[in-house]
């Protein structure tokens, strides 16, 4: 009898199921190349910001009482705030950096690269500036070059979301697009409240909705919606040709928008990651009823339970 107990005790014990203890995983040492990237960063990210700090001041004392001189301050009002965005945007991605966030690396490229060509194509070729548009391009170079760098962000370890990356970096530049369009519809509102004409009211309020809609086809995006994104490419290649048609393309304050919405192209479209991603999603939505079959296999089953029902033709 003890040798059976201890037989069955032998055998439950082999048929129970293994629990798997999850082994701490050393925390991941960042190249010496990762932290020249974000260096590079800081310095791009830092003079900007500090450059829009000290022009602030003497923006704010350009308000005056009449209607033109509130709408000169408000616009360079509104470039100052965007450059210092600009320069948080690029410190906060030094963040997303020194924690290997795939989604952080490819924002880089774009928006080191919108900033260096703005700077470049702009008629302020100061010092400083040059200087961040260097530090943006070799920042842009040991991203892409550097086997160091390519290993940080793709090699063993290295974090992943449920999302492809392309996806989310589009994301990330339609949610800027949509602050950038609230702000200037803001702006126009203000106009118009300040004594403007009405028109200014009617763009405002028309740009605030497209923002609105914009953050609507932005959410879909994340559940992989293709037409959302099908929209998405669309206003994107819309601002594209809007600059090119107005001959634009080449001023300081557009080059960004149209570098900004070819990357929301190219991160939708091009990834092989993005593809699969928005057809997984369009194979996985449900059929349409007229579509689901009647036909019935198996016996069939009377209304009364345990009853068969009677053969055809009975």
């Amino acid at each position: 009898m003890a040798e059976q107990v201890t037989s069955e005790g032998a055998n439950s014990a082999a048929t129970a199921p293994a629990v798997a203890v999850a082994t701490p995983q050393p925390p991941r040492v960042v190249p010496a190349a990762v932290w020249l990237v974000i260096a590079l960063q800081v310095v791009a990210g830092g003079y900007l910001f500090i450059w829009a700090l000290t022009e602030l001041s003497p923006t704010i004392n350009l308000f005056t009482d009449d209607l033109f001189g509130t709408w000169f301050s408000l616009v360079i009002l509104m470039l100052v705030l965007i450059v210092a965005a600009m320069g948080l945007g690029l410190l906060y991605l030094a963040v997303l950096l020194h924690r290997a966030d795939r989604v952080g690396r490819g924002v880089t490229y774009v928006a080191c690269g919108s900033i260096a060509a703005s700077i470049f194509l702009g008629s302020d070729h100061s010092t400083g500036f040059t200087l961040a548009a260097i530090a943006c391009i070799a920042a842009i170079g040991a991203l892409a070059f550097l086997p160091d760098v390519q290993a940080f962000f793709t090699g063993p370890g290295a974090p992943s979301g449920e999302r492809p990356s392309g996806v989310v970096i589009a994301q990330t530049l339609i949610a800027v697009w949509i602050l950038i369009v609230a702000l200037i519809g803001a702006v126009y509102l203000m106009l118009a409240f300040a004594g403007a004409a009405a028109k200014f009211g009617v763009i405002g309020a028309l740009l605030i909705a497209i923002a609105v809609g914009g953050q609507r086809v932005n959410a879909d995006l994340a559940s992989g919606d293709a037409g959302a994104r099908n929209i998405a490419s669309l206003g994107a290649i819309a601002v594209v040709l809007l600059d090119l048609i107005a001959g634009n393309a080449t001023g300081t304050g557009l080059i960004i928008p149209v570098g900004w919405s070819l990357g929301i192209v190219a991160y939708l479209w091009l990834p092989q990651e993005s593809q699969g991603f928005f057809a997984r999603e369009a194979a996985a939505a449900p059929a349409s009823p007229a579509a689901a079959p009647t036909a019935t296999t198996g016996p069939a089953l009377s209304d009364s339970p345990g009853v068969p029902s009677p053969p055809a033709g009975a």
